[in-house]
């Protein structure tokens, strides 16, 4: 199964981002009831005139909308943030048309300027398909107002000359003071969570510096894009002779042929590979042994956008191994050829002889034995 950056990080981002999103929704609807009853208390204590009616509308708009704000606040830790927010978007674009409906302003009624608000809120806290949904709602309501209006049933521009001006300013004051202080929360929220992710990825290279030497990066071409090297001096220019060529085009990283074959074969195929052994000589004569292991890496959309991984220098350990093996080969030779008859047993049953054993006991063969 395709699994792009996030998954492949794991749960915690996920996580991460839906709490950062509540914290923007429950700024958004504390700040949408803060306004409100702001609203109802200007509303309803303007001193200025207003058509019979319309100042008891503006006051139960308002009230209603902080009710709507209020209610959604503890419903951000029992339903889908997704469910709460689409809620509130429609019922704010239901009450501010139906607002204009209520003052005949139709198209001209400055509420309406806090659609765009809520269009871009649910747009970044929930989908895009979400906000392409409420925007062609607000798109509809505009054209039923301006149909209204068209039709004479609103009175459009005589009921907007008939409105205070103080109001008007009260208004665009409203929006302006929307957008400052939601910015600015915003921008705080975000601000931390950069921080959060800042201290994230270092804690991710410290890590990574720890448990292996280099990290490296293809793109959907097979290329490499990118190489973090940890590795020790005299090792040579380790990462730009390498970035934009293939695995298999590198002239000194040797890998024994089968197994090049199959790990060309999983690159194309875009399947894991883990401890694939590879051996680089440097300019400077130094031969370093790695173990590399890497994971294909997908788009959001599930398309091939190339492979990431690691790999570790086991150069001590494959010395070791050797120096090993060395030794055990010549103490099997300093076995089979001493002139002194030696033979291994174990209740009495051999387990190794040469052949000055061989002969001792008549056998034709160390080996018969």
């Amino acid at each position: 199964m395709p699994e792009n950056r996030d998954s492949l990080q794991g749960p915690s981002v996920a996580s991460s981002r839906l709490g950062l999103n509540k914290k923007i929704a429950r700024l958004f609807f504390g700040l949408g009831c803060g306004m409100s009853l702001l609203g109802a208390l200007v509303y309803g204590s303007l001193a200025v005139q207003l058509q019979p009616g319309m100042r008891e509308m503006l006051v139960i708009a308002c009230l209603v909308l902080a009710v709507a704000f209020a209610l959604a606040i503890p419903l951000l830790s029992r339903a889908p943030l997704g469910t709460v927010m689409m809620a509130v978007g429609w019922s704010g674009v239901s009450i501010m048309a139906l607002t204009s409906v209520g003052m005949g302003e139709g198209v001209h009624s400055l509420s309406l300027g806090f659609f765009s608000i809520i269009v871009c809120l649910v747009t970044v806290l929930t989908s895009l398909r979400a906000g392409i949904v409420l925007a062609l709602v607000c798109a509809a309501a505009v054209l039923a107002l301006n149909a209204a209006e068209s039709s004479g049933w609103l009175a459009g521009a005589a009921a907007v000359a008939q409105t205070p001006n103080t109001l008007n300013v009260l208004i665009h004051g409203m929006l302006l003071a929307t957008a400052v202080v939601a910015g600015t929360q915003m921008s705080r929220i975000m601000n931390r969570a950069m921080a959060e992710a800042d201290e994230r990825e270092q804690r991710f290279r410290s890590l990574l510096a720890i448990a292996a030497d280099w990290y490296w990066e293809l793109d959907a071409e097979l290329r490499f894009s990118r190489i973090d090297k940890h590795l020790p001096s005299g090792s040579g220019d380790f990462t730009s002779t390498r970035v934009g060529l293939r695995p298999w085009e590198v002239q000194d990283m040797h890998i024994e042929p089968a197994a090049l074959a199959l790990h060309r074969e999983h690159l194309l195929a875009n399947r894991p590979f883990s401890d694939l052994p590879v051996r680089y000589q440097s300019p400077t004569g130094l031969t370093l042994h790695f173990s590399v292991s890497g994971r294909p890496r997908f788009d959001d959309k599930g398309r091939f956008a190339g492979y990431w991984g690691v790999g570790r220098d086991v150069t001590a350990e494959v010395l070791a191994r050797a120096a090993h093996n060395a030794s055990e080969h010549r103490y099997r030779e300093l076995f089979a050829l001493s002139p002194t008859p030696l033979v291994l047993h174990r209740g009495g049953i051999t387990m190794q002889a040469n052949e000055a054993t061989a002969q001792l006991f008549a056998f034709a063969s160390a080996e018969a034995m």
